[in-house]
């Protein structure tokens, strides 16, 4: 009987396993680097397009184009494309 119930545990656990991971993959937990991508063209687009700052109704893309110069420096600096000497745009300290 004993069998039985490990049994049940390790399908459980492998159910659980796979139903996050695709929660995991579709963005349910953070945004995907698709949905980042996504909203913040869109945010570059609309800033080509208006003198002043872009506006956004919906609270998840606000969070995302409130961070996506951040981001872009952050993952610009990992892949060697700027010096740690360089000043970040907008700020007066270096990074």
């Amino acid at each position: 009987m004993s069998t039985a119930s490990e049994g049940l545990g390790i399908t459980f656990f492998v159910l659980v396993a796979v139903v996050g991971a695709g929660l995991a993959a579709n963005g349910t937990f953070y945004p995907t680097g698709k949905q980042f991508y996504e909203a913040c063209w869109e945010k570059h687009v609309k800033e080509q397009q208006v003198t002043r700052e872009p506006q956004t109704d919906d609270p998840h893309k606000d969070l995302l184009w409130r961070n996506c110069e951040v981001i872009a420096l952050r993952a610009a600096f990992a892949e060697g494309m700027m010096l740690p000497i360089m000043p970040v745009p907008g700020s007066n300290c270096v990074h």
